[in-house]
């Protein structure tokens, strides 16, 4: 049990932005976390090109300079992300504050749009939801979905072209 957004998830946006046309590739690296020593997997996705601990931290960093859409939850690569010019939906979970730094506001010079999950108790937990049982601390899918498909649709229309690209 995690706050990570549920990999079910993550494949289910993928198969829907692959039968609109996009590519999907997956970027991430295996580490142990020393927090809260709890192993953070990032796991390829069907059908989706697998980039999960291939990249060096410059490879990745362009990767995400050249996508079109950048879809994490907060970590290290949206940090990352911080750095390029890619437009990037940071799925927000219920952790200190103080973390968000970045993200603060949702300051115009960074092209964040964060997609926040329903809790506000603030626990930190990552084992167990105390109050609620289920982590409510992450969006649900419907939700990301209408942000990612409204992120999609208007960067084809700035390109001045119907196909996803």
């Amino acid at each position: 049990a995690s706050r990570s957004w549920p990999l079910t998830n993550w494949q289910r946006l993928a198969d829907a932005l692959l039968a609109t046309g996009y590519s999907v590739a997956v970027v991430g690296k295996d580490v142990t976390s020393p927090w809260d020593n709890l192993e953070k997997k990032s796991p390829g996705l069907e059908r989706c090109t697998d980039l999960t601990n291939r990249l060096s931290l410059d490879q990745t960093f362009f990767t995400i300079a050249k996508a079109g859409l950048f879809v994490t939850c907060q970590n290290g690569l949206s940090v990352l992300c911080g750095t390029t010019d890619t437009e990037v939906i940071v799925l927000d979970r219920s952790i200190e504050w103080s973390k968000y730094a970045l993200y603060r506001h949702e300051d115009p010079h960074y092209r964040f749009t964060i997609v926040k999950g329903n809790c506000d108790i603030y626990c930190c937990d990552s084992e167990a939801c105390p109050v609620y049982g289920e982590f409510r601390c992450i969006p649900g899918y419907d939700a990301v979905w209408a942000c990612v498909a409204k992120k999609a649709s208007s960067q084809v229309a700035s390109q001045g072209t119907s196909q996803p690209h």
